[in-house]
């Protein structure tokens, strides 16, 4: 005997696209959904690839240029820049 609960996000995937499910509202809501998480998680994927790449390391040599090591919560941080 096949087992249904397998398949039954991508059978509701293929009826959502194709139009033909019972439930237009539901489909429409997990639409608005999954592209708002998609920005969401393109946003953050942008601020984490600006931080590393372009300004992370600035931050922090400017940081313990300003504030004595025991001061941080992690001193270790200063102490690879000298």
């Amino acid at each position: 005997m096949k087992d249904r609960t397998k398949d039954w996000f991508g059978n509701f995937m293929i009826k959502m696209l194709d139009g033909t499910t019972k439930h237009p509202i539901i489909s429409i809501i997990m639409l608005i959904v999954f592209v708002i998480l998609l920005g969401y998680g393109g946003w953050h994927l942008k601020r984490w690839v600006n931080w590393e790449l372009a300004y992370g390391d600035d931050v922090k040599l400017a940081v313990c240029e300003m504030v004595k090591p025991e001061a941080l919560k992690d001193p270790s941080v200063c102490e690879n820049d000298e």
